[in-house]
């Protein structure tokens, strides 16, 4: 550092040497740099709030879209199913009324048979049991053989 400055005597001339003041900078840089530092992450972590937030913001918009969605397709389907109710009772029940009611009558019909089916199953296994019993009593009875 005697090279940057020139000597008179004992005392000193020209320019100084870079005692304290040197590391002036290097401080102010490692300070700049560890108040960047921080700051930078500050930044991260606010971006990352707010990237959540907005992804919450999102989702809930989501949401809400296909919840709308949702409710016009059932309102759009009540509609249609009025529609084709109306379009069935004007249009088929006109042509097929008389073949549904046949066909109505006979279901009835059947139904009946089948009632009447089986009461009269039930009867006949009365009368089965019925005749099972005569027959064991007959059975039963000793045999008398007249001799005659």
């Amino acid at each position: 550092m005697r090279s940057l400055c020139k000597v008179r005597g004992s005392k000193r001339s020209g320019l100084k040497a870079p005692s304290a003041s040197a590391g002036m900078p290097e401080r102010l840089g490692n300070r700049a740099g560890m108040a960047l530092s921080a700051f930078g992450i500050g930044l991260s972590v606010f971006m990352q709030i707010k990237s959540e937030q907005e992804e919450e913001k999102l989702l809930e918009e989501l949401k809400k879209g296909r919840q709308d969605i949702r409710s016009e397709f059932e309102r759009w389907g009540d509609g249609l199913e009025c529609c084709g109710r109306a379009f069935v009772s004007e249009n088929v029940t006109k042509l097929l009324g008389s073949q549904i009611q046949k066909i109505d009558h006979n279901i009835d019909s059947i139904r009946e048979s089948r009632e009447n089916k089986n009461a009269s199953c039930t009867e006949m296994e009365q009368l089965h049991t019925e005749c099972q019993s005569l027959i064991k009593k007959i059975h039963k009875q000793p045999v008398s053989v007249d001799e005659s």
